[in-house]
């Protein structure tokens, strides 16, 4: 049974609950029942109270998950999703190709992978709770992938040594890109989480770096309108690197901004315009 079916019947059983014990309250009411009457009125009293303070767990639950998740810089994009997969097999990968999709949580960029190409890819998140959400979600799809509860930027406790073909490092950030569909955002940050993310970024970009082949790709994104997060992060990248250089086919999108005076910046013209803002860039090693 999926989490959904339970809430399902969960609902159903509290509203059918709830419906009988209103009738028969109405129907004392009715009959001029004192004692029904007052049963009932007990009754209805103590459920309205455990259906209130359920509904404050389940309230509070989710507000605790979501201020963990932007803690983490952990949101998803159906936008990011869509894009990031076609961007990064771009002409085509080999059959078996070794392919990393770092950050893999909640896996629909996973999924997205392995319904394009026929590849060998490793999926790693380092959230194990999150990990399994990759995993159903493959599952579901009757897709297959390795998987791996570990740390991406550090490639020593993982890595089996084989270099990847192409590397999807959705990385932590702040979300800012995605304010629109999670308001919550604007205030749940803090003025020091940018840069603390943007060191992040880094980390994670030097350390996946060494594990790419020769020829490689290794598509960088966010769903962040900051450059701290962006440009500026893979302009200080490239002067790191000497053997990093952005591709050419396809061209990489840059920041796209949904804001109605860019015109022809906020898209690409093989993508469309987006309601929401993020960064691309895909690198490509020689």
């Amino acid at each position: 049974m999926t989490k959904a079916t339970r809430w399902a019947w969960i609902i159903s059983l509290v509203a059918i609950t709830g419906a009988v014990l209103v009738l028969s309250f109405l129907l004392s009411i009715a009959t001029n029942n004192r004692e029904l009457y007052e049963r009932h009125y007990a009754w209805l009293f103590w459920v309205n109270v455990t259906v209130a303070a359920f509904l404050v767990l389940v309230i509070g639950a989710a507000a605790v998950r979501l201020l963990l998740r932007v803690q983490r810089g952990k949101f998803g994009s159906r936008m990011l999703l869509k894009l990031a997969a076609p961007l990064l097999i771009g002409d085509g990968l080999p059959p078996g190709a070794q392919v990393l999709d770092a950050c893999a949580a909640p896996g629909g960029k996973t999924a997205h992978l392995l319904e394009l190409a026929d590849v060998d890819l490793l999926a790693i998140d380092s959230d194990p709770a999150r990990l399994q959400r990759v995993a159903d979600t493959l599952r579901r799809l009757s897709l297959q992938a390795r998987t791996a509860a570990a740390d991406a930027a550090t490639p020593a406790a993982w890595w089996d040594g084989r270099p990847f073909d192409a590397i999807l490092l959705d990385a932590p950030c702040t979300a800012s890109g995605i304010v629109r569909r999670h308001p919550d955002v604007r205030w749940l940050r803090r003025p020091g989480d940018i840069p603390a993310l943007a060191k992040t970024q880094a980390r994670l970009l030097e350390a996946l770096w060494p594990t790419l082949k020769p020829g490689g790709r290794l598509l960088y994104c966010t769903c962040s309108v900051f450059k701290a997060e962006g440009q500026d992060q893979i302009d200080a990248f490239l002067q790191r690197r000497s053997d990093a250089s952005l591709a050419k086919h396809p061209p990489s999108p840059g920041h796209l901004l949904p804001l109605p005076d860019n015109g022809d910046e906020a898209r690409s013209p093989a993508i469309g315009a987006s309601p929401d803002g993020f960064y691309y860039a895909l690198l490509k090693k020689t």
